[in-house]
Order: structure tokens, then C-alpha cells, then sequence
């Protein structure tokens, strides 16, 4: 199969969620009592891979700011009915509120204000935060009072009463930065009854029969009170225009603001919840349908709900799927047979006898099974908004009854297997009697639903099946798509695209990513199931998963969450999740990894083109960075000699790179075609200059292509011939005023084309005029009919021009370095030129930024050297802006510095050294300075690096000796004062560098003493006393402090010792006496009158112990003087000899 070639990565991270006992018993396991409807077709798990007696649904959610469970709730002494409800719902929504301040904790903790801590501030929602602390000051109706960030999974199977909500809040869309594992946050949350407000309401009516009948029914209202299994859930969110309208989300891809609808389907009946997961009941065992507690008509007015207007007709079949989108919902049955329902979204009401009226599904289409498809079931209906949502399509997917028939043949081919349905959307109470029009999408049966899957890219739905020989996917009038994923298929679903935090490029259609593909199958080789996601854009498997073995994958579903803002402002993207249900009893979700680390992975093996791919797919990837890519994949492709390839690479980084950097790797005679198309798209880009124009009409020559370069030749001169360059060029040297006066009558186009031949002849004789022109031109804003009535050009016309607004922009910028080389000769021309653009946003190339940064260092230099404050002043601060700008990378932070450091700029030299960690140059600057500010940089610096506190306290220390030697020498100046104050100062410093030494305890005490007697800042001393008696010191009194500390730690360590020599010591004497008496028992001796424990005297011990040491160390000198000798007798090279003993010490 081809995808068996393709390459494994992990782009998801994965984690595994066990669902309780009770719930996989519920799911998977029928309760005895609760007998199956005689009219639910049972499809066994074990035929085929086709099991649709699950069915799961991930979606996003949201939590209503009132919804947070109050202190009241909590009250365990309360046992009333109604408290105890409350209170087990609280159960769940506290937990849906812990996982929601898990995921949103940076953007709390960022407030000052306390009374905000453990509330949820989402930055899906600006004004979130001031919404859970006051929501009833909100006085704007277009703010949803409501907390966006859930991801829900809910499941339900065709043996059970209930839906099961499982949070995966935290697993699918992780905080902003997780220092500890959040997981547990995540679990379980309860469950519903779907058809249980049902029963509520038919009860009711049937009382009210009876009491008008002559004889009670008691058999039918006790049929009431048993709840149908569900058959199969569908769900979509809402999303909340300023008009008050709604949207589906999967088709206008924004967040959703408004709530959750859920449908739920049983054999014959339907129902829509809305945010079921604020009505879950954690109340465990779960009870059965006929000991499930009934629902009083106050519990139904807090449930919103739309139910089934007319009953169920027998003629259309028994249920089979079911979908929704906002307004609208789709059946399908066993008899082929698709009904469309719609409710109105708006206006519902939670009165009894308004809601049996008005909040109803009411029948709005009905498509009988297609002529052909006798003997068909519907396996799966999928809804979608199409045209702009406009109109709505229903994909129908069909199967034939037989199961077994199925089983045998699975590539058989019916009349009908895949069509859509197109319709107009519901108004009001509208009916419709036939779909507007019918297409026929594929004949081959679908075995099953969780083998098909639609996904939303763009506002287009894709339907996908997967198939034994590939994944179809296609469109509502035809397919557009087959992926060569070949194998038996147990379950598939798309994982759709995440929503970029801001898009900071425009992407075109055809390259926005369609997502992921999931597939569940079983490995050939093991025999477990097993997990992929593929990419089948870049023909890749982003992620691998063999299942444990004994588990089954039973069902999948994809999820996209929304993008996250903080306060800050700074964001990060949604995030595409998909979730697997296993036979196990657990929930498997992949959450996909950042756009940052998939290129990582991918650039690692090598396959650019992939990573270009997914980065340009991402709105959110900064440009540059996908340059960046491009530049690798080049240099890449040139080190394999693959030179087509390389330029192909090349010619993407075009405007960012420097031309000469390729044209360089390309003047090699065999390379002159390759050079050719380079410089070619230079030139149709208008990125050329007038030296590349030449190396191009010379490749031409070089290539013989005479004609080519004639032509070149001539589409150059076409402009200067309209404009009568002859004429132009005579006045330049004659009256160059009135020669460019006539050359902005022209067009842009035509004076960027003579600026670049003739720009440095007019900017040495009007420099100033021809700046202007040249702004004007790269900055957009260049007009002739904005000049044409001056005679002549001058500079307050152009710098009319020039300040024109940004709306008024008349033609392309022009890129700055087509001019720069004009003004070679004139720097502060040029600077001007270059700071205009910068800050008129243009782009600079990393050589003009540099350029520009140098001519400004010169220009305050110079200011700096005449006295002029204000100038001084003023390039002082651009050039801590040009060094703190985002672009500061592309001139090089090494060159940066090298300029600094040549102009004298000591602020561009600190900021510089603290932005490469420079730690030794600033140390040395702050010493030199020696200023408060410095020493107190120092300090911190100490702080928070240990190491160089050190360096620190030499620094203090040579400070400190050179005041106090000036200070005697000046005692009869005035300043003698001063001098002294600020020399207390350091010795302050050095008593504060002294305790934080003390406190971090690495340095050594005899080091610190060493670095305040003057001896350096070495580990070791030094041993030419002459050079060192000059040294600074300082006073005593500045360390009596740390030194007395030392002295008394060192005193309590000794006598700690001691005291355990001591005791150690007692206990040796203790044990031997006791042992010799129970010798002397045992061998019946006489007792020893010696019943004293002698004391040990610490210091003869150690005095012994060094006389030892001595001696042994003599010994051993002795031996090596001996083994010297023997060696250097027998050695072959006696040098080596001599070199090894000298080494040891031997040799003096």
C-alpha cells in the first residue's frame, strides 16, 4: 500500500482517559431489565467492522457566568430534594469551572486585583473578566455573558437510556504555560436522559384522557415512564452575529458565542437539547429506564428543549443517524427514508403550555429512499450550509439492510451508495415537498457511520469515506479527492484545521490546510488495532498508535479548538484534537503540536518541502520564517548538487535575501541558465538594479542568445526614449533644477528607471531635491499632477508630497536600496533617506539597516565633538531604537556591537553586552563607571548569577583602595567630603555583597578574605608577593561581620563534630566492655576489674594522625625517588621519563 511507505512523525501528543466501571457497563454492557425495543435493528459488534451502536461527539462548549455553584449549593445538611439535585449538579459544574480557570490561570493571575483569583478570564472573550466580576454592569447587548473554552465529548450507545458527558478541557486545549500535569483535571462529568423530559410531558396528558375515559389506562402511562435507548447524537454550536442571528460555527469558522444543541434519536422519537452538560446528574450506579426517577414539569422549565411536533409514523422505519445544524435536522431510517426537521433557534420559552406549543420540530422535508434503493438502509446523514449559507445540502450515505450480504461483498456496487440533497433554508413555519436537486456521488455502499466524516474548510464542507482501497472525499456535486490509504478500515474521522490567534499573512484558498485524517485499523504484523493520522497533503503519518492489546478502536471524532488571547495581548492558535473511543473503556486523545515543533521534526529529516507547506498553511507564521525555510531548503539542495532544485528555492527568498549571495554560487559557466532565471524574476519583480541588468544582458551574451539581449537593451531604453533622456541628461550638468522638474512630470515607473542610471550625477548637485523624490518614490506617495504646476521641484512641494496621508498611497513602493547607491557620497542624505523609510515601514535589506545604523552613530559622534546638545540628543535616542528594533537580528547583534564599540557609544556597548550575556565586558563596565547605578547593577547581577559575585567583590575592592588613596592626597580640597561619603558607600556595598555571599554559601571563606586583602579574584593566591604590594584592600571593620559569622558557624560545626567523636567514641568503649564481659562469661573468666570508659582526647588523636600522614608521605617520597631511578635506567627515552617524574612532584 503507498501509505506504508510513508514517513512517521509525531505531530500529536497523546494521552488516555479511563471512563468509570458503571459507564463502560452502561455503554457497552445491557443492564438486565432493560430489554431492547423489538423495533431497534441490533447490529452485532462482531460482523464486520461496521459497530454503530456507539456513537461519540467532541465539540467546544461554553458555561454561563450565573452557572458557577454558589457556597448555598454545597450545603451537605440540606436534604431536600431540591437541594440535593442542586447539589449534584454543582458536582459537575464545578469541576467544567475547574478545568476552565486551569486552561485560562495566566491571564487571572496577571490581575492585581485579589478578589479575582480562581476566576475563569478566557482570551476568546476580551471582556471576560470584567463579566464573571460584575455581569449585571454590563450594559452592552452584543457581549455574551459566557465563558468560552470546554471541549466536551458525549457518548451514547444503542443498549443504554443515557448520554454520557466526558470533560477534555485541559487534554485538548492546554493553559499557556502548564508547569505541573493538569490532567486529572479532565474526567468524567455525569449524565442525561434525553427522552426523560419527554415523559414528563406526555404524562400530564395522559391523566387528563383518563379522566374523561370510563376506564383507567394504567398500561399506557406506565409505558410512558420507561426510557427509549438512544440511537444516535448529533450536535453544533451556535454562533451569535451583532443582529441577533444565528450561524453554524463549522461553516463561518469564528467563535461560537452561542450555546450547544444536542439531538438525540431513539427508534421513534427525537429530541434537541440545548447545553445539556448544565443538566448532568453524577448520581451513581446509574439507575434503569424503569427506576430512573421521573422529571417534574419545574425540572423541565429549567431544561431548554425542542421535541417532535406530530408522533412518529411507522411508515417511514424505525431510526438509523441523525445530524444538525442550527435550525435544521436530519433522520435517516432503515427504510431509506431521510426527514428534515425545522425549530425555530430564537424566542424559546419554558412555559408548559407555550413550549408544547411553539418549541417543536416541525416537518420540513421529507426524501423518500431513491427508486433504486430497495433493500437500503440510511447509514449516515450529514447536514451542511452552503452558497454563503444560503442554502442547505443533506449527504445521504446507504448500506444495504442485510448485514450479512454486506459482510461477503464489500466492494459491491448499488444504484446508490453516496448522494446529496439540495433545499432552501426553513422560514418561519415553510414546508418544503421535494430537495431542489439530487446528485449521485458514488454507487459503493457505506458500511457503517463511523467510516464517514465531514469537515468544514474555508466555509466548504468535505465528506470523506473511508474505504478498503483509500479515502473518497467529496464536495455536494461531485469528488474531488482519492488518498492511497489502502487496508480494512474500523473507524475514520477528520480532524478539522485549527483557527490562527491573528493572521499575520494572506493565505490563498488553495493552500489553507484541510486537516487530518484519522484512521483506526488492525495491524497485520501485531494483530492489535492501531491509530494513524495522516497528512495527505505531504503524503506523511503525523502520528502512529498501536492500542493495547484485547482493545478495540469503536469509534472516532475531531475536534478544533478557538484561539487563545491573554490580557497582554499576546495569543496563540487553536488547537486540532481528535479523540478515540476504545472497547477498553477509554478515550484516546491526540492534540496536536504547535506549527514550530512540526517543522522542527520535519526539517530534522530533511523535508523542507513539507515544512513549507504546513508553515505557509499557517496565517499565524511570520513571514520571514517561512523565507527562512525556503533559504534552507536551497542551501540544502545546492550541498546535494541539485542546482535546478536550489534555484527554484532561491527564487522564493527574493526581497529578503541578498541577490549577491546567489548570483555569487552561480557564476560558473555550467550555472549561467539558473544565474539567467535569477536575474530574470529579479527584474520582473522591479527588484533589479542597474549592475544587475548588465550581468544579465551579459549571461545573455555568454549563452548566445543575441536576441535576448538586444531586446533587454531595448525595453530598457523605451522609457528614456519617451522621455528624451538626451534632452534630460544635457540640462542635468547645465540646469540640473530644470532637467528634474522635467523628470517628475514623468511617470513612477519611468523616474525610478532614470534615478537608478542617472541618480548619483543630480544627487551631487541637488541633493536634497533628489532625496526627496526618492521618499516620495519609496514610500508610494510619488505624483507628476502633484507637481505639474511648479516650474520647478522644491522642497517644501516634495515635502507636501511626501506627508500626504497613508490612505493616498498612488503606486507600489519602490524597494530603498534601488537608490542608496546614489548617495554614497552625501551620509546624512542618506540617512535621512533610510530613517524615512524606517519609519515609514519599508523594508529595509539587513546591509541599509547596518548602513543606517553607522551613519547615525558617525552623525552624534560628530554632535557629540561640536556641542550640539539637541542633535546629540535626538541620534542618541534613534540609536537605541534601531538597537532595541525587531529588525535589530538582521543587521547582526556581533556588527552591532563592533560599531558601537568603535563610535564610543556606551549605551549601545551595555544594552548590547546584555543582550549576548557578555558577563565579563559588563562587569568591567560597570566597574569602570563605579557609579550608584552601576554598583547596584552589579549587585543584581550577583544575584541572580553567583558565579561573578567574585569578580563583584574585586570590583568593590579596587573601588574602594583607589577613594581611599585619593582621599588623603585631596585633604585639603573641598570635594575631600564627597569623596569620602561615596567611598563609605561602596564599603556599604561590599558589606551587602558580603552578606549575599554569606547566604549563598559557594563561595569559599578563604577566598572571600583572599579578595578582600587585595590578592585577586582567583581561586588561588598569588605567590610573587612583589607585585602586590600595591594592591587595594580594605579596612577590617567592613568584614568583622562576615568573618564573625564565619568564625561562629566554624566554632558550632567543630564542636558538633566533637561532641559526635565524642559520642561515637563512648559508644565503641561501651560495645567492646560489653563484649569482653560476654567473653569472659562464656569462658567462665574472672571479671575485669577495669570498669572505666576512658575519654578520648580529640586533639592527640589529630595530632597523631598528622604525624602519620607526614611519615607515610615520606615513605612514598622515598619510593618515588627509588622508582625514578629504576625507570629512567631501563627507559628507552629517558626525556619522557624525566617529564612523567617532574609531573608528580619528584623532580625539584
Amino acid at each position: 500500500m503507498a501509505s506504508s511507505r510513508w514517513k512517521r512523525f509525531a505531530f500529536f501528543e497523546r494521552h488516555t482517559l479511563s471512563l468509570p466501571t458503571e459507564v463502560v457497563e452502561d455503554l457497552f454492557v445491557a443492564k438486565e431489565g432493560d430489554n431492547l425495543p423489538s423495533t431497534v435493528v441490533a447490529v452485532s459488534s462482531s460482523n464486520l467492522a461496521e459497530d454503530t451502536a456507539i456513537s461519540l461527539v467532541v465539540t467546544t462548549a461554553s458555561l454561563p457566568l450565573d452557572s458557577k455553584p454558589t457556597p448555598a449549593t454545597a450545603n451537605t445538611n440540606d436534604t431536600s430534594a431540591v437541594n440535593v439535585k442542586q447539589r449534584k449538579n454543582g458536582e459537575s459544574l464545578q469541576a467544567f469551572w475547574s478545568s476552565l480557570t486551569a486552561c485560562s490561570a495566566t491571564a487571572a493571575a496577571n490581575t492585581d486585583d485579589t478578589s479575582t483569583a480562581g476566576l475563569v478570564h478566557l482570551p476568546s472573550q476580551q471582556q471576560q473578566l470584567a463579566l464573571i466580576l460584575s455581569p449585571s454592569n454590563v450594559t452592552d447587548k452584543n457581549i455574551s455573558k459566557t465563558a468560552e473554552g470546554l471541549v466536551l465529548a458525549f457518548i451514547s450507545s444503542r443498549d443504554s437510556h443515557y448520554v454520557h458527558c466526558v470533560d477534555l478541557t485541559v487534554r485538548c486545549n492546554p493553559p499557556f504555560a502548564m508547569e505541573q500535569d493538569l490532567d486529572d483535571l479532565d474526567g468524567w462529568r455525569g449524565y442525561f436522559a434525553p427522552f426523560s423530559v419527554l415523559s414528563a410531558l406526555v404524562a400530564p396528558v395522559t391523566v387528563k384522557a383518563s379522566a374523561s375515559s370510563s376506564s383507567p389506562q394504567p398500561q399506557r402511562r406506565q409505558a410512558t415512564k420507561e426510557l427509549d435507548h438512544v440511537i444516535g447524537i448529533a450536535a453544533c454550536r451556535l454562533s451569535v452575529s451583532n443582529n441577533g442571528t444565528t450561524h453554524s460555527k463549522q461553516q463561518l469558522q469564528m467563535p461560537p458565542q452561542g450555546p450547544l444543541h444536542l439531538a438525540c434519536v431513539s427508534a421513534n422519537q427525537l429530541v434537541v437539547w440545548e447545553d445539556p452538560h448544565l443538566h448532568l446528574s453524577c448520581q451513581k450506579p446509574l439507575p434503569s429506564a424503569k427506576t430512573a426517577p421521573n422529571l417534574t414539569m419545574e425540572d423541565v422549565a429549567t431544561i431548554k428543549f425542542w421535541r417532535l411536533l406530530h408522533s412518529w409514523s411507522v411508515s417511514d422505519g424505525n431510526c438509523t443517524t441523525v445530524d444538525i445544524v442550527p435550525g435544521m435536522v436530519a433522520i435517516g431510517t432503515d427504510s431509506g427514508v431521510v426527514l428534515v426537521f425545522s425549530y425555530n433557534t430564537q424566542n424559546h420559552s419554558h412555559s408548559q403550555a407555550v413550549a408544547l406549543r411553539n418549541n417543536t420540530l416541525r416537518p420540513y422535508l421529507r426524501i423518500p429512499a431513491p427508486p433504486s434503493a430497495e433493500g437500503l438502509q440510511v447509514v449516515s446523514v450529514k447536514l451542511a450550509l452552503v452558497d454563503q449559507q444560503q442554502r442547505a445540502s443533506v449527504f445521504c450515505a446507504y448500506r444495504p439492510k442485510d448485514v450479512g450480504t454486506l459482510a461477503s461483498n464489500n466492494n459491491m456496487t448499488s444504484a446508490v451508495g453516496l448522494c446529496s440533497y439540495d433545499m432552501a433554508l426553513p422560514a418561519g413555519n415553510s414546508t418544503l415537498s421535494a430537495p431542489s436537486a439530487r446528485h449521485d456521488l458514488d454507487g459503493r455502499p457505506v458500511n457503517a457511520a463511523s467510516l464517514i466524516d465531514a469537515t468544514w474548510v474555508q466555509g466548504q464542507v468535505t465528506i470523506t469515506v473511508a474505504r478498503n482501497d483509500g479515502l473518497y472525499s467529496y464536495q455536494r456535486t461531485e469528488r474531488t479527492n482519492v488518498a492511497p490509504v489502502e487496508g480494512t478500515k474500523l473507524a475514520y474521522c477528520g480532524i478539522p484545521p485549527p483557527t490562527p490567534a491573528e493572521r499575520l499573512r494572506i493565505v490563498q484558498s488553495d493552500q489553507v490546510s484541510s486537516g487530518y485524517a484519522l484512521v483506526a485499523s488492525t495491524d497485520e504484523k501485531s494483530g492489535r488495532d492501531a491509530v494513524d493520522v495522516y497528512d495527505t497533503v505531504n503524503k506523511l503519518v503525523a502520528f502512529h498508535l498501536l492500542l493495547s492489546p484485547g482493545h478495540r478502536a469503536v469509534r472516532a471524532a475531531g475536534v478544533a479548538t478557538l484561539p487563545v488571547q491573554s490580557e497582554e495581548g499576546s495569543g496563540s492558535s487553536g488547537r486540532s484534537s481528535a479523540v478515540v473511543l476504545t472497547s477498553g473503556g477509554s478515550l484516546i486523545t491526540l492534540a496536536e503540536k504547535l506549527t514550530q515543533e512540526k517543522i522542527s521534526l520535519l526539517v530534522q529529516k530533511n523535508l523542507y518541502s513539507a515544512a513549507i507547506v504546513i508553515a505557509y498553511a499557517d496565517p499565524s507564521y511570520d513571514a520571514a520564517d517561512v523565507t527562512a525555510l525556503f533559504r534552507e531548503y536551497a542551501e540544502h539542495l545546492y550541498s546535494k548538487d541539485d542546482y535546478a532544485g536550489a534555484m527554484d528555492q532561491y527564487i522564493h527568498t527574493i526581497g529578503s535575501l541578498e541577490s549577491s549571495h546567489v548570483i555569487f554560487r552561480f557564476l560558473d559557466a555550467p550555472k549561467i541558465p539558473l544565474l539567467v532565471k535569477y536575474l530574470e524574476k529579479l527584474r520582473e519583480l522591479e527588484l533589479a538594479t542597474s549592475v544587475h541588468i548588465e550581468l544579465l544582458r551579459t549571461c545573455y551574451l555568454k549563452l548566445n542568445d543575441i536576441e535576448a539581449a538586444d531586446a533587454l537593451v531595448a525595453s530598457t531604453s523605451s522609457l528614456v526614449n519617451k522621455a528624451s533622456l538626451s534632452a534630460i541628461l544635457a540640462n542635468i550638468s547645465e540646469n540640473p533644477r530644470d532637467a528634474l522638474a522635467t523628470i517628475c512630470t514623468l511617470d513612477a515607473q519611468q523616474v525610478a528607471e532614470i534615478l537608478v542610471v542617472h541618480g548619483v550625477s543630480l544627487a551631487r548637485v541637488l541633493p536634497r531635491e533628489t532625496a526627496g523624490v526618492v521618499v516620495a518614490l519609496c514610500v508610494g506617495k510619488f505624483s507628476p499632477n502633484f507637481l505639474a504646476e511648479a516650474s520647478l521641484v522644491d522642497s517644501a512641494s516634495l515635502s507636501k508630497m511626501i506627508e500626504l496621508s497613508p490612505e493616498d498611497i498612488l503606486h507600489p513602493p519602490y524597494p530603498v536600496h534601488l537608490f542608496a547607491p546614489a548617495f554614497v557620497e552625501n551620509s546624512k542624505m542618506l540617512r535621512l533617506i533610510l530613517a524615512h523609510c524606517n519609519r515609514s515601514r519599508c523594508y529595509l535589506t539587513p546591509s541599509l539597516r547596518r548602513t543606517l545604523l553607522e551613519v547615525t552613530l558617525d552623525e552624534w559622534k560628530q554632535a557629540k565633538r561640536n556641542g550640539d546638545i539637541e542633535v546629540e540628543k535626538l541620534r542618541h535616542q534613534e540609536i537605541i531604537t534601531a538597537l532595541t528594533d525587531s529588525h535589530c537580528g538582521e543587521i547582526g547583534e556581533y556588527d552591532a556591537l563592533v560599531l558601537v564599540q568603535l563610535s564610543g557609544f556606551k549605551d549601545g556597548e551595555l544594552l548590547l553586552y546584555e543582550r549576548l550575556q557578555m558577563t565579563p565586558m559588563l562587569l568591567e563596565r560597570y566597574a569602570k563607571d563605579g557609579s550608584e547605578k552601576s554598583r547596584r547593577a552589579l549587585l543584581a547581577m550577583s544575584r541572580t548569577d553567583p558565579e561573578v559575585l567574585a569578580d563583584v567583590l574585586g570590583h568593590f575592592v579596587n573601588l574602594v583602595g583607589e577613594k581611599l588613596k585619593v582621599s588623603p592626597k585631596q585633604s585639603e580640597n573641598e570635594d575631600d567630603s564627597d569623596e569620602e561619603d561615596e567611598a563609605d558607600e561602596i564599603l556599604e556595598d561590599i558589606q551587602e555583597a558580603l552578606a549575599l555571599a554569606k547566604d549563598q554559601g559557594l563561595l569559599p571563606p578563604v577566598r572571600v578574605a583572599r579578595i578582600l586583602a587585595g590578592e585577586g579574584t582567583g581561586q588561588f593566591s598569588e605567590k610573587n608577593f612583589n607585585k602586590t604590594l600595591n594592591r587595594q584592600t580594605v579596612p577590617l571593620s567592613v568584614a568583622l561581620d562576615y568573618v564573625g559569622s564565619i568564625l561562629e558557624d566554624s566554632r558550632k560545626e567543630i564542636s558538633r563534630l566533637t561532641s559526635e567523636v565524642e559520642e561515637y567514641n563512648h559508644l565503641c568503649n561501651s560495645m567492646e566492655n560489653e563484649i569482653d564481659s560476654l567473653l569472659r562469661i562464656s569462658l567462665s573468666l574472672p571479671s575485669s576489674s577495669e570498669g572505666t570508659i576512658s575519654r578520648l582526647n580529640i586533639d592527640e588523636v589529630y595530632a597523631k594522625v598528622r604525624a602519620g600522614d607526614g611519615e607515610s608521605r615520606q615513605d612514598v617520597s622515598e619510593s618515588l625517588r627509588e622508582n625514578f631511578w629504576r625507570d629512567l635506567s631501563q627507559a628507552d627515552d629517558r626525556f619522557d621519563t624525566i617529564a612523567r617524574y617532574f609531573a608528580k612532584g619528584v623532580i625539584q
